[in-house]
């Protein structure tokens, strides 16, 4: 996670636990009922936990065991190669990304995701709200014919519990579906979770 200083020290493997809601604002656009999704940044397991609640299948991986029953094993998502064997079966990527040096790492791992995913896949990824606004992420955004559009969140979220620090940020959860040659998705934009005031 690269925002600014908030009074706490950058979390060991940009570790950042997503809160459950954002998993019910993903459904209201992006419904997981029935589908398999994999988390490959799965961390202890909260967005998995999350997602599974609301009908999805969930496969975690992360590049570190962090001895959770919701990860299937180990996998450096960032690392060029082919993607685990049962990423064949999945339906789309849903994650809270490490986003690196610059959101560095974010990029590569749009540009891994959209390699990893079957002709239809789609990706979710959460990421700052200023993301695509930088002119060498083109390739992802409007040069991109698979980026479907961005989830504009209602809420800021709030990493920590501690009322000393300020440290809810603004994100929005950026979608990519996987189309044929030829196409191009037109992107749009959501709001949700639905009912939410910004906080």
């Amino acid at each position: 996670m690269s925002q600014a200083p908030s009074g706490f020290e950058r979390q060991a493997l940009d570790l950042y636990q997503t809160p459950e809601w954002v998993a019910e604002a993903i459904n209201e656009i992006v419904p997981v009922s029935g589908r398999i999704v994999w988390e490959p940044s799965v961390g202890p397991g909260r967005l998995a936990v999350a997602l599974r609640a609301l009908g999805a299948t969930v496969i975690g991986s992360d590049v570190v065991d962090y001895g959770s029953s919701h990860q299937a094993g180990i996998f450096d998502f960032l690392a060029e190669g082919p993607a685990p064997e049962f990423a064949r079966s999945i339906h789309g990527i849903i994650t809270n990304p490490p986003y690196g040096k610059r959101n560095a790492a974010a990029v590569t791992y749009i540009e891994r995701a959209l390699t990893r995913i079957p002709s239809g896949g789609f990706v979710v990824l959460l990421l700052p709200a200023d993301f695509d606004h930088a002119k060498t992420r083109r390739h992802l955004f409007g040069d991109c014919r698979h980026f479907a559009g961005c989830i504009t969140l209602r809420r800021r979220i709030q990493w920590f519990e501690d009322g000393e620090h300020s440290n809810t940020q603004y994100h929005k959860l950026f979608i990519w579906q996987r189309i044929p040659i030829g196409q191009r998705l037109t992107p749009s934009i959501w709001y949700a979770p639905s009912g939410s005031e910004a906080a």
